[in-house]
């Protein structure tokens, strides 16, 4: 069983393929999961072998919604299987694993191995973060299914140990910046549409947290935001702007149909 949360399709992506390789079930974690985990539970089938968490790296640390998730919710038989952690980052992910461990054990849950993914930036939001080039996001998803074989072999073959992306000073990232980026730089004050927007609702409803509506003029944005960006890279315009910080910013949309809803 993976359980995987995803914004703009790149930790989908990965969570399907790994799936594929292991003829394991994927579950996407939908609006309610995300916004009530209190009140969510699932259970293990006969079939599980394993619980794989899989979530994208978020200021080198889980992504709160996450956090909170495996925080609250409730799997029946969760404790009897190994749990495992993949992350997908664009360039590092810190000490994150570190954090997960303490999660599972706060649950009584057992934690066996943690891997990360390298997967095309997302992340625009600050000076100096944006999405990479065509070349860069080109090279990174070709990578991608062989990372995945070779965690899928080390699963299969239950060979231990991590295979992770620290970077460097991963300490000073996830236990000093990580915080400073969850507490001032996670907010949904600064989201905006331009004047490009046409109101089309895209975004509203592709939002993980349902959090997006829709006025005469285009979209606003309450409270209940995961910060995952999904908004900003699938809207068809590019009219969905974070203040001034996405002015010349680009957009990423390779694996965003790994996330959008069927209708």
């Amino acid at each position: 069983m993976i359980i995987c949360f995803s914004g703009t399709g790149n930790t989908a992506l990965c969570a399907r393929e790994l799936a594929s390789f292991l003829d394991e079930r994927v579950i996407m974690a939908d609006s309610s999961m995300l916004r009530h985990p209190q009140r969510s539970s699932l259970s293990a089938l006969p079939e599980d072998r394993r619980v794989i968490w899989a979530f994208p790296t978020y200021g080198w640390l889980i992504p709160p919604v996450m956090e909170r998730l495996m925080r609250l919710i409730t799997i029946d038989g969760a404790v009897q299987l190994p749990h495992y952690m993949l992350t997908t980052c664009g360039d590092d992910m810190g000490t994150l694993a570190r954090g997960w461990r303490e999660l599972m054990a706060e649950r009584g849950w057992t934690a066996a191995s943690a891997y990360a993914v390298r997967m095309p930036n997302t992340y625009v939001f600050l000076p100096g973060f944006n999405v990479d080039s065509a070349e860069v996001e080109r090279e990174k998803l070709e990578r991608c299914p062989a990372s995945l074989e070779d965690i899928a072999r080390r699963l299969k073959e239950n060979i231990p140990g991590d295979v992770l992306i620290p970077g460097a000073m991963p300490g000073v990232k996830s236990g000093v910046l990580g915080p400073v980026f969850r507490k001032f730089y996670m907010r949904p004050g600064p989201f905006m549409h331009t004047a490009a927007c046409t109101a089309c609702g895209v975004c509203a409803g592709e939002c993980p947290m349902e959090n997006i509506s829709m006025a005469k003029d285009g979209p606003v944005w309450g409270k209940e935001c995961a910060f995952c960006l999904r908004c900003y890279h699938i809207c068809p315009h590019h009219a969905v702007a974070y203040g001034r910080q996405t002015r010349g910013k680009g957009q990423y949309r390779a694996c965003m149909k790994e996330v959008t809803r069927v209708r």
